[in-house]
């Protein structure tokens, strides 16, 4: 289940901080890609993919907070 809310996760034991970036409203995790790439080995960005966004498209989008 990480997998559709996390795309492209790997667990790494190198990495000592984990950051999850959620999008603005309307946007998608593929705002924060490119800090994957720039990030040094120790500290990984994980952008969350919300229902309703990108890949999850086609799942109905929340409304509210709480669920999340």
């Amino acid at each position: 289940m990480l997998n559709r809310w996390v795309p492209d996760f790997q667990p790494d034991a190198a990495v000592r901080c984990r950051v999850f970036c959620f999008p603005h409203a309307g946007g998608s995790a593929a705002a924060y890609r490119p800090l994957r790439v720039l990030s040094p080995g120790w500290l990984e960005f994980l952008p969350v993919e919300l229902p309703g966004r990108d890949a999850r498209f086609s799942e109905p989008p929340f409304s509210r907070m709480e669920p999340l």
